[in-house]
């Protein structure tokens, strides 16, 4: 009996460095080498927006992630851990003016599981809020005016200040060249007056001609 007892706890012994040494081995094989590979693919990671633009207050965007790899997970902000099954996919949706950062990690699907791999950066631009408005018809080039711009801390006295500065500073560009104005307005009448007086030109030219030869006759 105690002899079955000792062969039982030897088994016992032996299955467990047999599950532990697998295990160690494996563990052994996330090298540097590997996570090198890892970082190379994370740093192919680009996004692009999609903006939102609900009629609410609050303007938001879609992040896409593209080159995305499913042996790595993007850990967002607020929580998030995003595994891709494709290249290309939308992710989540997130406010305007956001500028955030995502860590990237191995995924399960890789040996070196967990491990953190890169940092990427991510920054949303701002929507104006003073975009599109009459004062800015003309305009659009100046910042104020353009629809990315951080105006969430300019009053409606500033925005239209920096109209009337822009005003002064890029006055609109006048047409002085009053022939070129004239002609493209008026090519029609112009057309008609030449070929009238053309044809009169050309009319009286015959006549003299038909003199002439009289005459010599």
């Amino acid at each position: 009996m105690r002899e079955n007892r000792n062969k039982f706890i030897m088994i016992a012994i032996t299955f467990l460095v047999c599950v532990f040494g697998i295990k160690n081995v494996y563990a052994t094989e996330c090298t540097k080498a590997e996570v090198a590979t890892l970082k190379a693919l994370a740093e192919k990671i680009e996004f692009s927006k999609k903006f939102i633009n609900p009629n609410t207050d609050e303007k938001a965007f879609t992040l896409v992630g593209h080159n995305l790899n499913d042996n790595l997970i993007l850990e967002f902000p607020n929580g998030l851990r995003f595994q891709a099954s494709s290249s290309d996919e939308e992710i989540m949706a997130f406010l305007d003016g956001s500028d955030f950062t995502v860590d990237v990690y191995a995924s399960e699907k890789h040996i070196c599981e967990s491990v953190k791999i890169t940092t990427l950066n991510v920054r949303l631009n701002t929507y104006n809020k003073y975009y599109g408005r009459k004062e800015c018809k003309g305009k659009e080039s100046v910042d104020i005016c353009k629809e990315w711009y951080d105006s969430e801390n300019i009053s409606e006295e500033e925005f239209l200040k920096l109209v009337k500065e822009a005003e002064v500073t890029n006055p609109p560009i006048k047409n002085t060249n009053w022939f070129i104005k004239f002609i493209t307005k008026n090519w029609m009448i112009i057309c008609g007056v030449v070929l009238v007086v053309g044809i009169s030109y050309g009319t009286v030219s015959m006549i003299r001609r038909k003199k002439r030869v009289k005459i010599d006759i």
